[in-house]
């Protein structure tokens, strides 16, 4: 593993020791998100007071809006797309927690209803977002476990919550990846 992914590692198991969660246990975003007191919203039909076109737009599957960390009237929250499977807003919840903690600044804000002003940032602050939320949903010694045939990976999968392709992106990141190759394709 090179230093900017044992790095990104490095923190992401900061956060497990925080929460006093050993690597083999299953993060739940949800209870990540509610302990730094930042609000989710699994729809923006939920938002109270958002305009129905705005929300229509933001829940639509073609949108390419996986979820979005704001700030309205002092509280933080966060809101996902709804058509999203749980295994993708499982990493967008990691995704903007990694925002919060490393200060992200956002490059432009829209805004779809004077309510809620979605974000974007940098493609290197989006890269570092997804390798933390990564790494903090499936940690290093977890591939590890993958590879070395003590977990399958259907039995990863439902463990952590996670999908396969995340699954193939640590087994790169984490240098795992010829051992997952091989596992892969016996």
């Amino acid at each position: 593993m090179g230093p900017y992914f044992q790095h990104i590692e490095n923190l992401a198991l900061q956060l497990r020791q925080q929460l006093v969660l050993p690597a083999e246990a299953r993060l739940n975003p949800a209870l990540v998100l509610a302990h730094m007191e930042v609000d989710v919203y699994e729809s923006a039909f939920d938002i109270p007071g958002l305009d129905a076109d705005a929300a229509a737009r933001l829940c639509n599957p073609d949108s390419g809006f996986s979820g979005t960390a704001v700030e309205i009237c002092g509280q933080r929250l966060v809101l996902l797309n709804p058509s999203h499977t749980l295994e993708r807003r499982r990493v967008t919840m990691m995704e903007e927690v990694a925002h919060f903690l490393f200060g992200h600044t956002p490059t432009r804000i829209n805004v779809l209803d004077q309510l809620l002003p979605t974000r974007e940032y940098h493609a290197k602050q989006e890269k570092e977002a997804y390798a933390f939320a990564a790494a903090s949903l499936l940690p290093e010694s977890e591939v590890r476990a993958l590879v070395d045939g003590r977990r399958s990976i259907a039995e990863t999968v439902l463990h952590f919550g996670v999908s396969r392709p995340l699954i193939e992106y640590r087994a790169k990141t984490t240098g795992w990846w010829t051992s997952y190759r091989q596992l892969s394709a016996a």
